[in-house]
């Protein structure tokens, strides 16, 4: 197969797995939704498809956030978190 044709089936294939059916990418259309599946990627320590019970799912990078990722994290879902986690705030 001719460099351009396998080009073209490749930029095919990629863009039919970023139509693929459940793909989410945004954060808001995963709440309230519920987690069924985890699955690792082999390739990348960490990150991992994270599948969900109405069959959507997205790909989530390794979960490390940076200090200030946590401090702005924290203050915006402490509304969430305090009622659960309250002596941790209160600390």
């Amino acid at each position: 197969m001719p460099v351009e044709e396998k080009w073209k089936a490749n930029q095919e294939k990629v863009t039919f797995m970023k139509q693929f059916p459940g793909l989410t990418l945004a954060w808001d259309q995963l709440q309230g939704k519920t987690i069924e599946a985890v699955a690792p990627l082999p390739s990348k320590a960490g990150a991992a498809v994270i599948v969900l019970s109405d069959g959507s799912f997205t790909v989530a990078p390794p979960l490390a956030p940076e200090p200030w990722e946590l401090t702005e994290g924290l203050g915006a879902a402490r509304r969430f978190l305090e009622p659960k986690h309250r002596e941790a705030f209160t600390e």
